[in-house]
């Protein structure tokens, strides 16, 4: 009897914490998932806030306010209106709360005031791509980059190609300077030999001497040659 009713009331105590332990699971779940939730690369624009209208969390915002609107699926029905989000961008880090819905924006988008935008970046950008996250610290840094795969063999080095040999330098030819030609001279007839004077032979002097001797006859004989001849023609002159 004490038995059963002592494991009865450990049963009724056991009961309200497992129930309170079963809803809150998915709570835990969601605020998991939430933290996990950040932008990288997230497409950030800026609005005038100032529009006389109040924000999706309640209040009228001003310009100056470091405060963004999120994107509906963020947004959950005003469940993270007044929570901390850091963003960052260009290497500079500025904390910002949630105050309102942005309907235009991508699931990571956000829609910064005027005033938080220009702390950040130049509002002639107009769009900007940065990073935000849940809390007031800097979102966690992007993973690093894979190594470098490891260097291939070094291909060979080329031989050194030979040094070309050095031209030949020309040297300069003395080239001879004529020599000027003498005056031509105007060619004279040269003077004919002398004619050779013949020597008279042993044998012509006898020969003139003995042709001399038969013109010119001497002596008696002769005389009386010459005398008859007279004779002769002495008849056929008279006649």
């Amino acid at each position: 009897m004490f038995a059963g009713l002592l494991a009865c009331t450990l049963l009724a105590l056991s009961l309200p914490l497992t129930i309170a332990g079963s809803h809150n699971v998915p709570h835990r779940r969601h605020h998991a998932e939430l933290a996990k939730r950040q932008g990288t690369n997230a497409r950030m624009t800026f609005y005038n806030v100032e529009t006389g209208q109040e924000v999706a969390c309640g209040g009228f915002g001003k310009n100056s306010d470091a405060t963004v609107a999120v994107s509906l699926s963020i947004f959950n029905k005003a469940e993270h209106c007044g929570k901390s989000i850091s963003i960052t961008f260009g290497g500079k880090t500025v904390p910002a709360t949630i105050t309102d819905a942005c309907e235009a924006c991508p699931p990571d988008g956000l829609d910064l005031t005027e005033g938080l935008f220009s702390q950040i970046a130049d509002q002639g950008l107009g769009v900007i791509a940065a990073s935000w996250s849940f809390g007031g610290g800097a979102p966690p840094p992007p993973p690093p980059p894979p190594p470098p795969p490891p260097p291939a063999d070094p291909a060979p080095a080329p031989a050194p190609a030979p040094a070309p040999a050095p031209a030949p330098i020309p040297v300069p030819v003395p080239v001879p300077e004529p020599v000027p030609s003498p005056p031509a001279q105007d060619p004279s007839p040269s003077p004919p030999p002398p004619a050779a004077v013949p020597t008279p032979s042993a044998s012509a002097s006898v020969s003139a001497s003995s042709a001399a001797a038969s013109a010119f006859p001497s002596g008696p004989s002769s005389c009386k040659k010459k005398r008859s001849l007279r004779r002769r023609q002495q008849p056929s002159n008279q006649a």
